[in-house]
């Protein structure tokens, strides 16, 4: 892994990469670009735009593999007056966007299996070799499960990013792809239908060692027809201050239970998350396995509190990050 690059005001991007997946895949990349200041808590438009959006609608029926129903991938409300659905009839990921943002509901809607057990941050990234999170709230009296009436005890933490905004638009191709007609035997579009939603975070007051005008955005991209999602982070430095970024976590989940394990297991079960990452390499998977490129993390201390496990072994997080980054 090359050393991470100084950050500074100009026009050049950087690409680091890491993934997650149900699939879901991660990417980050570094840009330079001016960005306002905010006031230090969610806007009223923010709460607004999304008091403004439809209700998702039902759950997608059919086979996804056998049948195509037509249903597209959107941004919906709940409700909750504060969160905000990424939704595409087979997979929702929820957002709860005050005091802080943090994902309260990740769920596999044609099977009802929620893979969340308790919020973490979006994800974690160190400037100057000073670490911060990216959103996740705080204050779950346990960790075994989320409930719709936990929601109004959670509170933000003051050291970590704070959400300032969110946008939303089509997907866009990475890069040029010529589909060979050989190889499918429908045609496919490119690049694929589905939306990105962006969520934008500023520094925390907490932190004035960081440019004012830094901010971290993070993307996620979710496609129609099938369970899967895309994320990565972006990260614009509007100053003219320079500025190290020293290491990254792109994605933290603490999960359920794959099973209610007491013993030690030959191969022990984790989350039903199938993960992909950019730091894939000589392998057909991102684990522990593969090569030792280790950029996937599914160690029990993610998340121990409430393991029915009476060792706290059971594999209940899913963390993505370079190798040099896994930590918890």
């Amino acid at each position: 892994m090359p050393k991470f690059q100084e950050l500074k005001r100009n026009r050049r991007a950087i690409k680091i990469c890491c993934g997650f997946a149900l699939w879901v895949a991660l990417s980050a990349h570094l840009l330079s670009a001016a960005s306002p200041q905010i006031d230090a808590v969610v806007s009223k438009e923010v709460i607004a735009r999304i008091a403004g959006l439809d209700s998702p609608p039902e759950p997608i029926a059919e086979d996804w593999l056998v049948h195509h129903s037509g249903r597209k991938s959107g941004v919906f409300r709940t409700d909750q007056p504060r969160e905000l659905v990424l939704d595409n009839g087979l997979l929702r990921r929820s957002f709860l966007v005050a005091p802080n943002l943090g994902c309260v509901e990740f769920k596999q809607l044609q099977s009802g299996a929620a893979l969340l057990r308790s919020v973490r941050p979006e994800g974690r990234v160190s400037f100057n070799q000073k670490e911060y999170n990216i959103g996740g709230l705080r204050g779950h009296s346990v960790e075994n499960f989320l409930q719709p009436n936990d929601l109004a005890r959670l509170s933000a933490d003051p050291a970590a990013f704070q959400f300032e905004s969110f946008s939303t638009r089509p997907i866009i191709a990475r890069f040029p792809w010529k589909p060979r007609k050989e190889w499918i035997s429908v045609p496919i579009n490119w690049p694929p239908a589905g939306i990105e939603l962006q969520l934008r975070f500023r520094p925390p007051n907490a932190a004035p060692e960081l440019p004012a005008d830094l901010r971290v955005v993070v993307h996620y991209e979710m496609y129609d027809g099938i369970p899967l999602l895309c994320k990565w982070m972006t990260i614009e430095n509007g100053s003219q201050d320079s500025i190290h970024l020293t290491g990254f976590t792109s994605e933290i989940l603490a999960c359920v239970e794959a099973s209610s394990q007491v013993e030690e297991l030959a191969e022990p079960f984790t989350p039903a998350l199938h993960v992909e990452t950019d730091f894939t390499n000589c392998s057909m998977h991102g684990g522990k396995r593969s090569n030792g490129r280790g950029s996937l993390d599914r160690r029990p201390g993610i998340c121990n509190s409430g393991q029915l496990s009476p060792r706290y072994e059971v594999s209940v997080g899913v963390s993505t990050a370079p190798r040099s980054e896994r930590r918890r």
